[in-house]
């Protein structure tokens, strides 16, 4: 059983603004003096866009090329660049600015105009780069910094995301625009492959290439089926036309998470090696088997739960990797949050995920599975702690931070959790008892009812209730302390 690749988790790609605020802080990292309002009117309008709300568009209405995928492209972008500043290749704040609002636009050319009813922007999958370029220009029209120079620059970059485009071939006005173009051609790639939510998004390419004329893909199994040649076709293309800039990734993760691995190469894998299971194991249900992730919430309705499990108990062992996707991000990062602590983490909701196939026997037939699953993960953090001889590490927090979206809460926890308080609020919540940290996490940070958290801790409902209060009143108490 596999649990969710470290790289999805680090920043909350669901979220375009926990996206943007990743980006900008890479940015700030290599260049302080960066043009940052800049920027996030340019996200802004982008945002708009796709939403609808941009004069004389229509929404966005394809649903592989949507904007997450475009935040997914920018935020690869970013790593590129952050991971290049490393090896000593540094760009000029408006070279930065060039590749990285080239990312934002790369699929602009989608988004169908105010007047035009028919079809979707799939239609223009053929000609959607040069539509891109058109909407760029026309969104600099105005703007008298934006030099025709300028403007080739950016048709040059957005040229490297056609994937039949001759990248040598290009006449770049400069060696560090080339590298630009390969670093965008690389994230688009990238951005699409290394998605968590790329498998079932695959069903919606299919649709796109039917309505937009790509006539090599005579089913959706037949796409399924060539996205394996697909991925030793786009390995090739790193390393030729790209020139490697792929590899720029690990110096990326290196300073920034501590990580000495390419977890954007380790994520393709593990979708290529679900696809290839798939191929060679579920050709009759294979559609059912790329619904993976896509969930919201606690990942799975009851019933969708039971009939799992079902399956399992009968044999079909396969079926316990619907409920590892479907709870392993909760389950991990309850773990990191009570451990502070990746390693640990991973191999925590690891031998989480494993206890409770072992124990799926012992549950009990309407019951909430995830209920039943936070038992478990508990009981071994709990476990894992006493063993440690300490509570929660003090590790930076701004990976702990980024790596989920947080729910909406009343007044009183709002408040305590503006920008600027967020990690002074992380690092009181590390001191925290392990019983009032517990019952905080399950409420705010997985999103958990005050009767489920109950459950889960087994206690009565009013002192599930208790629990959280005293924590939010302790956390307030230590805010204004160190305020």
């Amino acid at each position: 059983m596999v649990v969710e690749s470290q790289f999805s988790r680090l920043v909350d790609s669901s979220s375009s603004e926990a996206t943007l605020n990743e980006v900008l802080h890479l940015i700030a990292l290599m260049d302080p003096d960066f043009q940052e309002s800049g920027f996030i009117e340019v996200f802004t309008d982008i945002k708009r866009l796709f939403d609808g709300l941009y004069p004389g568009y229509r929404a966005c209405n394809t649903e592989y090329h949507d904007f997450r995928h475009t935040c997914e492209v920018m935020l690869a972008m970013s790593r590129l660049i952050h991971g290049a500043f490393f090896t000593g290749l540094v760009f000029s704040g408006r070279e930065i600015g060039i590749g990285m609002i080239a990312a934002l636009m790369h699929d602009t050319g989608y988004i169908q105009e105010i007047d035009d009813h028919e079809g979707t922007g799939a239609k223009h999958t053929l000609t959607h780069i040069e539509r891109s370029i058109a909407f760029l220009r026309e969104y600099y029209k105005d703007d008298p910094a934006r030099g025709a120079g300028e403007m080739k620059d950016f048709a040059d970059v957005l040229h490297c995301t056609g994937l039949t485009a001759k990248v040598s071939e290009v006449d770049f006005s400069s060696e560090k625009m080339a590298d630009i173009g390969k670093m965008l051609g690389t994230a688009d790639l990238l951005g699409q492959m290394a998605d968590r939510l790329y498998l079932e998004k695959l069903l919606f390419l299919y649709r796109e290439f039917v309505e937009g004329g790509v006539s090599q893909f005579t089913s959706e199994w037949d796409l399924l089926q060539k996205t394996v040649g697909f991925y030793e076709w786009t390995k090739q293309r790193f390393a030729g036309e790209f020139s490697g800039a792929d590899g720029y990734m690990i110096h990326h993760f290196r300073d920034r998470w501590g990580i000495d691995r390419d977890l954007y190469q380790e994520s393709m894998q593990r979708n290529i090696d679900y696809i290839r299971n798939i191929l060679a194991h579920h050709q009759e249900d294979f559609i059912q088997y790329l619904r993976r992730g896509n969930r919201g919430g606690h990942g799975m309705d009851r019933q969708e739960e039971q009939d799992v499990i079902a399956r399992v108990r009968r044999g079909e062992r396969e079926a316990y990797a619907l409920l590892v996707d479907a709870y392993k991000t909760q389950i991990f990062n309850l773990a990191y949050r009570m451990t502070g602590s990746y390693q640990d983490a991973e191999d925590l909701a690891q031998e989480i995920f494993i206890r409770a196939y072992k124990n799926l026997r012992q549950f009990q037939s309407g019951k909430k599975f995830f209920t039943w699953l936070y038992t478990i993960a508990l009981n071994l953090i709990r476990n894992h702690l006493k063993k440690r001889g300490r509570e929660m590490s003090h590790e930076t927090m701004d990976r702990i931070i980024s790596e989920a979206g947080r729910p909406d809460i009343d007044r009183m926890e709002r408040g305590l959790i503006q920008a600027q308080e967020i990690r002074r609020l992380e690092v009181c919540l590390q001191k925290l008892s392990a019983d009032l940290r517990e019952a905080v996490i399950l409420r705010f940070y997985q999103e958990l009812s005050f009767e489920d958290a109950a459950e889960i801790l087994k206690i009565s409902l009013s002192a599930a209730k208790m629990r959280v209060y005293r924590g939010l009143e302790k956390l307030k108490g230590m805010m204004d302390e160190r305020g």
